[in-house]
């Protein structure tokens, strides 16, 4: 795997706010494999690529809401 996906990876855990093991609790798989996952040691499912996509979404949805509403 290439340093860009890791590094993408990394950041949408950071975005989420969620730890490596965190992860892989929400998605039932052992935390050393998100672990050779977030180091380029094995590809990551598509499926698992997708569940971190839509967590940082939603985190990200969240702190917006609540700016918005910090500004009425």
């Amino acid at each position: 795997m290439d340093d860009i996906k890791t590094s993408v990876y990394s950041s949408l855990l950071e975005t989420a706010g969620i730890s490596q093991r965190e992860f892989a609790r929400q998605i039932s798989v052992n935390e050393r494999t998100v672990r050779h996952w977030m180091a380029g040691d094995n590809p990551m499912p598509e499926s698992a690529a997708k569940e971190l996509r839509r967590l940082a979404e939603k985190a990200e949805k969240s702190k917006s809401i609540t700016y918005l509403v910090g500004r009425m």
